[in-house]
């Protein structure tokens, strides 16, 4: 009686638990995962293409559902991360499936050509530094 009271109740708090409070599910294409520090409740991470990337993996995003302004829709198409870097910025994997209207393949394509490189910073850190450059604040008055 007491074993399968303690079984219902780790099972129960078990589904409450975010992923990075239980063991770390592995990332694998077509996941779509909520992250860490993210700026609205809707903010998805889909996880696109891994691939080798030096000593490690590359692992290329779409990030979609952030908070929309004037000048930025909330989306972006292509965003590639260290794995291990985006493994801890990960917080829970949904049942959701990846948006496909999100225009990934032409920005891998178009990062592919470049040779670009891959964010080493939490998602939430890549998304802040990608913005501030796309979308600079104007300068403010002088008060003199």
């Amino acid at each position: 009686m007491m074993r399968s009271a303690l079984l219902g109740f780790a099972l129960a708090t078990a589904a409450i638990l975010p992923m990075s409070a239980m063991a770390q599910t592995p990332i694998a294409e077509g996941q779509v995962w909520t992250f860490k520090g993210a700026s609205a409740d809707t903010a998805r991470v889909a996880i696109q293409k891994i691939e080798p990337w030096g000593r490690g993996e590359a692992v290329h995003v779409s990030i979609y559902g952030l908070a929309p302004t004037a000048r930025f829709n909330g989306e972006v198409s292509h965003m590639p991360f260290d794995r291990k870097v985006l493994e801890g910025s990960l917080d829970m994997l949904t049942t959701e499936k990846p948006r496909s209207d999100i225009g990934f393949a032409e920005g891998y394509q178009q990062w592919s050509s470049a040779n670009g490189g891959i964010f080493t910073l939490s998602i939430a850190d890549a998304l802040k530094a990608m913005l501030e450059v796309a979308f600079p604040s104007p300068p403010s008055a002088s008060p003199i």
